[in-house]
């Protein structure tokens, strides 16, 4: 871990933010992979920190992309299952307000905190969660993606993993997905917690155009995997890079659940998400509205 950046979060933790903060911290930087550092002992130390298991028998995704772009004709009938199933209608942003608990507190305590949760098509994602000491402020817009504690300064993440996005489902409920340079790879059946689910492997190319100094390219690789027989999504798979390519990555499982609809469409409502295995946070939404008129600006700090 740099100087920088642990200096940073000794300083989120001497505020006073409390158990909350510093669960956000470092679940979510790690979720989105801007906390890591040169020495594996200290990822393994916060890691520790996680106790409930969840995701069992979910295998890693690939980590190398295919040569060229392919569709299987299996994987492309169970996105469109999925299209038809949560609605098509093209919706431009959605805004929505929930509750969020960090899973890392110590064995017996809990917190609830308030969230906001803001998506612009499938590129630009925000997350706002309050707490005593302030707002916890995720944001990422394509190859752009920070993080802001309370009383800390912004924190960048990597540009694919912020290219990966949030969450998997607003670009799945594109009508135009997938578009023509995406490979869908068909991975079969899988048992996963007790549940038998489909597994589909999306490659989707990015660019980080952002970059002033250069334009980063690279494919972001996520497992998705649907329920056959609702034909929903019920949980997607990546493996944040991190600021250091030198660590092992994690394997980040986001489950999706509570299907409401909004306007013409399906949203789910609740989200959990692991690494490793290990329960993060879970989020519960409670209301949720479509095309809004979200501005662009609020996605970067």
């Amino acid at each position: 871990m740099s100087r920088v950046i642990q200096n940073q979060h000794e300083h989120a933790r001497e505020t006073g933010c409390g158990n909350v903060v510093r669960s956000l911290v470092v679940g979510v930087s790690l979720t989105f992979s801007v906390l890591p550092g040169p020495r594996a002992q200290s990822q393994q130390r916060v890691s520790s920190a996680f106790r409930q298991l969840v995701d069992k028998g979910v295998p890693s995704p690939p980590t190398d992309p295919l040569q060229q772009v392919r569709k299987d004709n299996t994987a492309l009938a169970v996105v469109r299952s999925y299209q038809l199933a949560v609605g098509k209608a093209t919706w431009v942003d959605l805004e929505a307000t929930g509750t969020i608990i960090p899973e890392t507190l110590p064995q017996g305590k809990s917190a609830t905190q308030d969230a906001t949760l803001q998506i612009l098509g499938h590129r630009g994602y925000r997350l706002d969660v309050e707490t005593p000491k302030g707002v916890i402020s995720i944001r990422m817009d394509g190859g752009y993606g920070a993080m802001r504690p309370p009383g800390v300064h912004v924190i960048p993440m990597n540009a694919g993993d912020a290219a990966t996005g949030l969450l998997a489902f607003p670009q799945l409920q594109d009508p135009s997905f997938p578009a023509s340079n995406v490979s869908l790879i068909d991975r079969g059946t899988v048992a996963v917690d007790g549940l038998h689910l489909h597994r589909i492997t999306v490659e989707i190319p990015w660019t980080d155009l952002a970059s002033k100094e250069q334009t980063r390219s690279g494919v972001s690789i996520t497992d998705l995997y649907f329920d056959p027989t609702s034909n929903l999504l019920v949980k997607s798979v990546n493996l944040p890079q991190g600021t250091d390519p030198r660590l092992a990555r994690y394997i980040k499982v986001v489950t999706y659940g509570d299907y409401q609809a909004v306007g013409s469409v399906q949203i789910p409502f609740h989200m959990v998400e692991s690494l490793n295995g290990q329960l993060v946070w879970t989020l519960q939404l409670n209301h949720a509205q479509l095309n809004g008129g979200i501005s662009e600006e609020v996605f970067k700090f």
